[in-house]
């Protein structure tokens, strides 16, 4: 399976996450790449947390089932705990309770806990107020199973612990539970969830529709049927497209790999697009494009309020991301709509090198790639 989702936050709400509550935003204020990020900031013995898992074959957010779970996600806090320790990123099981959670603490180093919430270990890093760091944490499954948590590609702490019979299901990000009944300032971005190894350095961007693609049945509720779903946020029903004849389709040609920002190598690509019915049983599926290849989910009939269907891919490179489509596919005569259509992309940037004039400026380029001093020819 590889990577089985990403989320950067760029559709600006929590459209990509399975689950969200507590205290938390999708602000734009402070941001390692794109133009959003997770914050989660409650007080004293308030939460506040999204969720993430995997997909079922329907597009429907769901829990994993992987025995080994790898999880990347950048971190930055504003305040951290002033005693004891609070979550910051924690792994249920996909038929039990709480697997691992990463803690941090009141002095600024990051704790490892098992089941039980018994200390694995301590990381001797003191991680620094308003810094993002990447953090990346293994997890596998059994009474002694294997762990660790690797900080800006250095293991900082590992070993074995009880981390439950049960395979990895669920992957929070923020303060969930409340542990030491403190307030807390934190933020995530960039984040990828794999089942084969470390994803390593990486950036997040969304593509979003600048032209119709090559399926156009459906009817926009005005104007250009691509500019009815680019918004972002999502924006329900202020602007939409429709169907209500099975077999219709309709896929987006997106803006370029350029324009958002995108340069080096593509680990993954996840389509995403908000329906819901207007009336009777509906058979809707996301589909994507490549090339002349489509891949559609399964049918599901979302209900009356809007859904968000996805599905992460690992087939595609840098030169696929201009040509490919994303969008909708009505299987049933049943009156439905779409509101929003977009690609996420996870990709690592090139390393360049020579003087600092020749470094992008991309803030989702300059936050990840490193520029050595050099001389240019040519």
């Amino acid at each position: 399976m590889g990577i089985f989702n990403i989320c950067g936050f760029e559709t600006g709400d929590t459209s990509e996450c399975a689950s969200a509550s507590g205290t938390y935003s999708i602000q734009s204020s402070v941001k390692r790449s794109g133009t959003y990020a997770l914050r989660c900031n409650p007080t004293t013995t308030g939460t506040g947390y999204v969720y993430l898992a995997t997909f079922s074959s329907q597009g429907i957010a769901t829990t994993a089932d992987v025995s080994t779970a790898y999880a990347r996600f950048y971190f930055r806090y504003g305040t951290k705990p002033a005693s004891g320790s609070e979550n910051i990123y924690r792994v249920l099981g996909n038929a039990s309770g709480q697997k691992f959670s990463l803690r941090l603490n009141s002095s600024g180093n990051l704790a490892a806990y098992d089941k039980n919430s018994t200390l694995l270990s301590t990381g001797s890093t003191v991680l620094s107020s308003g810094t993002w760091y990447r953090i990346e944490v293994k997890t596998g499954t059994g009474a002694s199973a294997a762990w660790e948590v690797v900080l800006d590609g250095t293991s900082e702490i590992s070993g074995t612990g009880d981390l439950r019979t049960a395979n990895n299901g669920d992957f929070y990000f923020g303060k969930t539970p409340n542990l030491s009944s403190q307030s807390v300032d934190f933020y995530y971005d960039d984040i990828a969830l794999s089942d084969s190894g470390y994803s390593g350095a990486g950036a997040t961007a969304i593509l979003l529709p600048d032209a119709d693609g090559n399926y156009t049945s459906w009817t926009a509720s005005s104007g250009n049927k691509y500019q009815c779903v680019d918004e972002v946020p999502p924006n329900s029903d202020t602007d939409y497209i429709t169907s209500s004849t099975a077999t219709q389709a309709y896929t987006a040609a997106l803006t370029s790999a350029a324009s958002a920002g995108i340069a080096g190598t593509v680990n993954a690509v996840k389509s995403l697009v908000v329906v819901r019915d207007t009336g009777g049983l509906s058979g809707l599926s996301a589909r994507r494009r490549k090339g002349s290849t489509d891949d559609d989910t399964s049918d599901v009939s979302p209900g009356t309020s809007y859904m968000p269907l996805s599905k992460t891919y690992t087939d595609a490179s840098l030169s696929d991301l201009d040509s490919m489509e994303v969008g909708v596919l009505n299987n049933n005569s049943a009156a439905v709509r779409c509101t929003f259509i977009a690609l996420t992309v996870d990709y690592t940037p090139p390393t360049y090198t020579g003087t600092a004039a020749l470094a992008p400026t991309h803030a989702s380029l300059a936050a990840t790639a490193t520029f050595s001093p050099g001389t240019k020819t040519g």
